[in-house]
């Protein structure tokens, strides 16, 4: 199951503005019981991005990396 929680914006390597977009999936058993979940980042392009130590920054599964310079928006996005 997953929900969307939030987003904010980015910018790559060449100051381009993007969006990402924060889901919480959450993993159930059988019983329908939640037992484990994840927070995913996802860009524009619906890629997956990596979280870094550093909360500003997340790698492309290219390579590359994106800069947080946003807050993160919870409502109304």
């Amino acid at each position: 199951m997953r929900h969307v929680i939030g987003q904010f914006k980015a910018t790559d390597k060449y100051n381009l503005s993007l969006s990402v977009t924060i889901i919480q999936e959450c993993i159930l058993d059988k019983c329908d019981v939640v037992i484990g979940h994840r927070k995913i980042y996802v860009d524009d392009e619906d890629d997956e991005l990596i979280p870094t130590e550093d909360s500003q920054v997340y790698f492309r599964k290219s390579g590359s990396t994106i800069m947080k310079v946003g807050r993160i928006k919870t409502r109304g996005f």
